[in-house]
């Protein structure tokens, strides 16, 4: 089986991808097609010249091209070795060709002009064949760029592509354009393996196999300056869009739902996921990297790209060797209905997410990887360090917000929930919305977001802003003053005060530290003047729905606001975090590790 980078990291996210690795591996044996010069015109004249002409010179033919700037007409299953224009004038159904439009030069631009290059494999035979020849022999491919030398500047547009092992496959080639492509129904949609500067945009990859898009690079390479925007990507059995080890790519403007994964970035680096519409997936966005052992992760990241197009995270080079997902930018995504996480970090550093909406994660009752529980969360940290998530909209998480694993530290500011806004900053904890709680102690009411903490090791912290608002402190007759941080101790069945409490009257938020917490954590007033005389004492030990505090949104920061999300990341042995609000420009935190 060839040694491709790409089924190397499919089989790191855990998904029985045994099938699958056959789709970006497998070959179809078929018929070797003719080359341009080959066609005649009893076939349709791929050179767009009548059957008298058939016995002219290659040189003479191009020559006369050159001169007209004709595009080369072609109706059949065709090898384009000349640099040239080339239009598709009629569709290529039930083809059994091993690779149909085969192009195997630079300075290529082929037209499908809306025209389908069909193949005769069903999901089925795709799928029966996992080994066979290196990529250079690959065959049941409806589109394809491939040479022994590295091509460039080649450019495919407004074809369909059906039935075959890949619709549009392009190898070792610099300077692509994937532009109006209709992929379905193959194994793999779109692939650029070893693809560097390439573009996919305005294309539709749906119903395949395993993948939708696609854009790797080989073992032990990187790729610079993919661009995969403005595409569709529906119903494919592994990956919406996917980008391995690139730096720089831009991932922007795609619809993604009903993938198992609708994003998935693996070792991508100094790169931005905007804008995407991700809905429906088990997996909405995932960062994923191999865990290096590079100690240069820089401490302190900056946004400074203002219109999120491309992010400078300030982050130092890594090691050539590293692989792991960093100093990304993630904003303005909305990412809902997702099975297990909307947004996941495995194996990833340092990556910065601004601005999304994480709405209506889960329920699940199977376990999902990477998660160690049959659960969902808005975001999932797995191995994973000093990631930040500002500004989420997380309602209707069903587990978690945030749940972290394997020593991950993470940063939640500014999370809007159905009850109001939190942020936290843990290791290998999971923080979501208590639904129910227990009774609060007598004469206490919750004035915040009551919070579910869940350790997943023996010894975690947990740094928790809750906020609170002046209208419910008045109707409790309460003050700042009586403000304090409780958890709910599950073995005593008690509540406990936290101890030390940042208040912040200007902000309205209340603040503290927690050590090995699991259990209950909600926000108080301190207070005995609420009851009247028709309420019993058990009525004041409960806080019922309408009396939690209902807080609006923050605000969801735009793709401009980027820059001003997040002043920095400092340190990762301690945890000093601000009270914040949405409209604040910077940040002051640390994430917290495990002790």
């Amino acid at each position: 089986m060839p040694n491709r980078s790409t089924m190397v990291l499919v089989a790191t996210v855990g998904i029985a991808l045994a099938l699958w690795a056959g789709v970006l591996l497998a070959p179809f044996v078929g018929l070797v097609p003719a080359t341009v010069s080959d066609v005649s015109a009893t076939d349709g004249s791929a050179s767009g010249e009548s059957a008298t002409d058939e016995n002219a010179t290659d040189e003479s033919r191009s020559d006369e091209r050159a001169s007209t700037h004709q595009p080369v007409q072609i109706d059949s299953c065709t090898v384009i070795d000349e640099p040239g224009e080339y239009v598709l004038t009629a569709d290529v159904e039930d083809s059994t060709a091993g690779v149909c439009i085969d192009i195997r030069s630079s300075d290529v631009h082929f037209d499908g002009d809306r025209h389908a290059v069909a193949g005769n494999l069903s999901h089925a035979g795709i799928g029966e064949t996992i080994d066979g020849p290196s990529s250079q022999d690959r065959v049941g491919v409806g589109v394809t760029v491939r040479s022994n030398e590295r091509v460039e500047n080649v450019t495919i547009h407004h074809v369909t592509v059906t039935n075959w092992s890949h619709g549009v496959l392009a190898e070792n080639v610099t300077d692509a354009n994937v532009s109006g492509v209709h992929a379905f129904e193959n194994g793999g949609g779109i692939v650029l393996d070893d693809a560097n500067d390439v573009t996919v945009q305005e294309s539709n990859a749906s119903r395949n196999l395993a993948l939708g898009v696609v854009v790797d690079a080989r073992a032990g390479n990187r790729t610079t300056n993919d661009v995969v925007v403005g595409n569709e990507l529906k119903d494919n059995g592994a990956f919406g869009a996917a980008v391995f080890s690139s730096s720089n790519a831009t991932i922007a403007n795609n619809t993604a739902f009903r993938n198992a994964f609708g994003i998935y970035a693996f070792g991508v680096q100094n790169s931005t996921i905007a804008a995407n519409s991700v809905w429906d997936n088990r997996y909405g966005v995932v960062l994923e990297g191999f865990r290096s052992n590079a100690t240069n992760v820089a401490d302190a990241v900056n946004v400074t790209d203002a219109d999120a197009s491309a992010a400078d995270l300030g982050v130092q080079p890594e090691a050539e060797t590293a692989t792991t997902a960093r100093s990304n930018a993630v904003a303005d995504n909305v990412i809902r209905n997702s099975t297990a996480a909307a947004l996941a970090f495995v194996g990833a550093d340092g990556n910065v997410a601004t601005g999304n909406d994480l709405s209506d994660t889960g329920p699940t009752t199977e376990q999902f990887y990477p998660f160690q529980a049959n659960a969902s969360a808005a975001i999932v940290a797995v191995d994973a360090r000093n990631n930040t998530i500002v500004d989420a909209r997380t309602s209707d998480a069903a587990d978690w917000i945030c749940a972290g694993f394997d020593g991950s530290s993470t940063t939640v500011l500014n999370a809007t929930t159905d009850a109001g806004t939190v942020s936290f900053a843990g290791s290998d904890v999971g923080v979501g919305r208590a639904i129910e709680t227990p009774s609060f102690p007598w004469k206490t009411y919750s004035v915040g977001v009551d919070l579910n903490v869940t350790t997943f090791a023996a010894n975690t912290t947990l740094q928790v802003t809750l906020q609170y608002d002046d209208a419910s402190l008045e109707r409790f007759n309460a003050s700042e003053d009586d403000l304090d941080v409780y958890r709910y101790d599950a073995d005593a069945a008690n509540w406990t005060t936290a101890g030390d409490v940042d208040v912040n009257a200007t902000r309205n938020t209340v603040s503290a530290s927690l050590d090995r917490v699991d259990g209950f954590v909600a926000v108080l007033a301190e207070t005995g003047n609420y009851a009247t005389e028709n309420q019993s004492a058990s009525e004041n030990e409960t806080t019922t729905d309408d009396e939690r505090v209902t807080m609006a949104p923050g605000g969801v920061a735009g793709a401009n606001a980027v820059a001003n999300a997040v002043g920095g990341v400092a340190g990762a042995d301690a945890v000093a975090m601000a009270p914040l609000t949405a409209r604040e420009s910077t940040y002051a935190m640390a994430s917290a590790t495990g002790s």
